[in-house]
């Protein structure tokens, strides 16, 4: 019998399965976008544009997002109901011809899904290389062992 999986069970697992913190979120913004810091106090609509850009993809894959204070401290705001106001912005404003961030949304999500990508590899690779290492350290105790007892 199959299971049916809703999106937000996808997203949970894939928030538990991708450690990513706003901090990684907002450079990969920044790269994409070339702005020198996102926390600027701006009412530019590039700029503000593309901090919603952060706030969506913050909701989407940082851990962090749970608490939307650390979502706006990140940024320099003041209080976790600028995220909420910039959630809803984005979501009436993402598309559409006058939005700046729609390309860059798009971009930084990518960005910081292959980042994630690169170091869940390099985790792996960390963890094949302890169990090697305690696997031969086993297999030497085995033989001290096999020595002591014989």
């Amino acid at each position: 019998m199959n299971k049916v999986i809703l999106k937000s069970e996808m997203l949970a697992e894939s928030k538990l399965e991708f450690k990513i913190n706003c901090e990684i979120i907002k450079k990969c913004v920044e790269k994409e976008s070339y702005i020198v810091d996102l926390g600027t106090s701006s009412r530019k609509a590039y700029i503000r544009d593309c901090r919603f850009a952060y706030y969506k993809i913050c909701k989407e894959l940082s851990t962090d997002y749970f608490s939307l204070q650390i979502v706006a401290d990140v940024v320099n705001r003041i209080c976790h109901s600028t995220v909420i106001n910039g959630l809803k912005e984005f979501d009436y404003q993402y598309g559409k011809e006058l939005f700046f961030a729609n390309e860059i949304y798009k971009e930084s999500l990518l960005r910081a899904i292959k980042g994630i990508q690169i170091d869940n590899k390099k985790l792996l690779i960390k963890i094949k290389r302890i169990q090697r290492n305690e696997d031969f350290l086993i297999s030497q105790i085995k033989v001290e062992y096999e020595l002591i007892c014989a």
